[in-house]
């Protein structure tokens, strides 16, 4: 609460519960009576301490006029001598705050007024500020001892002990590595060697990048979009009809022929794919294997690589980057996994992974974002996500920190829903007016409808093996035994 001034009392301060009407008047129906109320108690305490620039929070500027009219009608105050006693004993309050500060730093000996009788008052001169009066034996000053110079002194006493001592720790350092023969470790020395460690590593970054590229001279090589997207077009293509090949065709083994048996085939698959991401994960931290991939596990508009339209859905730079998607693989994939078989499983995450790498490169391509280096299983997984809602469309989604009253009307269609428009608004706003300036959302929306046109297709697919087993036991009920 601001300091009020001395004569407060002698003020119309209180104002009394204004009614219900007269909050209607004065703010019209855009504030109640409780907040009406608040906003003049607030306006009229401020009125008498002079602190009206303050303002109120979350109250605009027509609000506080129409309550100030009303006030000054009815609670008429001198508001311009309120802000100049407020800034009178501001100004008092930094006087006194200067002249502690210069007391605790012992440059300033005000006299206690208190301890001094009047007699005192009118025989003693008045002590000069700011040093004692006494003669400065040493430069013979007329103005007497500084208390200011004395701490200056004691400082520079102070400082020349440290250096000495420090400088005495320096020699016996280097007498003791003249006689060990180890050279001397300092800070400057730490330095030093990591900057050397860094250029060292920079130097071999670039010697394997050139290698992998090649050193033409120019940023990028000079194709049309169509040379550079041409390679990754068939390898796309090829991918995605060996996947649906696999997800027709695949036969899961018997139980006994598996690595670990005991081991849901949901869980098994979905953990050999997360060890597959970790493994590359920790490939990019050996870098004699960077070389090779940047070639294969980087997604580069500038120098397209075929490959990478799958290397680079294994390929993870950052820990936090590997442990979200692969959360989100073990949570959504293993559910999908239980609903569809592991051939189709794994035919949707080859896919996904392989359209939304493309799309991201053809999205790339054609607003000559060059530089710009896609990695990270997260396209695949927005298909995963997608397939699965698509496959549960008369599912909802329950959320496990919310009530189930809450959830119970939110579809699988229109959690889908929302994950697609959130991707495709900060898609359109560019990567450089979001909060998550490094993820790549055309990568996100190819996933979304590759997973969505594979749960089309895997729900045709369980639809007609239903419709080809209730036909089997159809058959099976009407044939009649012989004899």
């Amino acid at each position: 609460m601001p300091m009020l001034p001395e004569d407060v009392a002698s003020r119309p301060l209180e104002i009394k519960r204004v009614s219900p009407a007269i909050i209607k008047q004065i703010f019209g129906l855009k504030v109640d009576q409780e907040r009406g109320n608040f906003i003049l108690r607030k306006l009229q305490g401020q009125r008498v301490a002079g602190v009206l620039d303050e303002g109120i929070p979350n109250v605009d500027e027509s609000t506080l006029y129409e309550g100030l009219e009303w006030l000054r009608t009815n609670y008429p105050l001198d508001e311009d001598a309120a802000i100049i006693s407020r800034l009178e004993r501001e100004e008092a309050q930094e006087s006194q705050a200067l002249i502690d500060r210069a007391v605790k730093l012992r440059i300033y000996a005000p006299r206690d007024a208190e301890e001094q009788t009047t007699s005192e008052v009118e025989t003693s001169p008045p002590k000069p500020v700011g040093y004692v009066p006494q003669q400065d034996p040493e430069r013979n000053r007329v103005l007497g001892h500084s208390y200011l110079e004395e701490k200056h002194k004691e400082n520079e006493a102070a400082n020349k002990a440290e250096e000495a001592a420090e400088k005495a720790k320096q020699e016996a350092a280097e007498a003791e590595a003249i006689r060990t023969g180890v050279p001397i470790v300092t800070t400057e020395t730490k330095a030093l060697a990591r900057r050397e460690k860094l250029a060292e590593k920079k130097a071999m970054w670039l010697e394997y990048a050139q290698k992998t590229y090649g050193d033409k001279g120019e940023p990028w090589p000079k194709m049309t979009a169509l040379q550079r997207l041409w390679p990754s077009a068939v390898f796309t293509a090829i991918t995605v009809g060996l996947s649906v090949l696999f997800a027709i065709y695949y036969t899961p083994p018997p139980k006994k022929a598996r690595i670990w048996p005991d081991v849901p085939p949901a869980a098994a698959t979905v953990l050999v794919l997360i060890g597959m991401n970790v493994l590359v994960y920790l490939a990019w931290h050996v870098l004699v294997l960077q070389r090779g991939l940047f070639r294969y596990f980087l997604n580069v508009p500038g120098y397209p690589s075929s490959f990478a339209i799958i290397g680079n859905t294994f390929s993870h730079q950052t820990f936090s980057h590997l442990a979200t998607n692969m959360l989100v693989l073990w949570l959504f994939g293993t559910r999908l996994h239980d609903d569809i078989g592991r051939g189709p499983f794994v035919a949707t995450y080859i896919a996904c992974g392989a359209l939304s790498s493309f799309g991201s490169l053809t999205a790339h391509v054609f607003t000559s974002a060059f530089q710009s280096g896609a990695l990270g299983a997260s396209g695949a997984l927005m298909g995963i996500m997608a397939a699965w809602c698509v496959v549960n469309v008369n599912t909802t989604i329950s959320v496990w920190f919310l009530p189930d009253e809450w959830t119970k009307h939110i579809s699988t269609l229109a959690f889908l829903a929302l994950l697609i428009g959130g991707d495709i608004f900060f898609m359109r706003k560019g990567t450089m007016g979001n909060p998550y300036k490094n993820v790549d959302y055309s990568s996100h929306v190819f996933g979304y409808f590759t997973g969505i046109g594979a749960g089309v297709f895997i729900n045709k697919r369980l639809d007609l093996r239903q419709s080809k087993l209730a036909s089997t036991d159809n058959k099976k009920e009407t044939i009649q035994p012989v004899g």
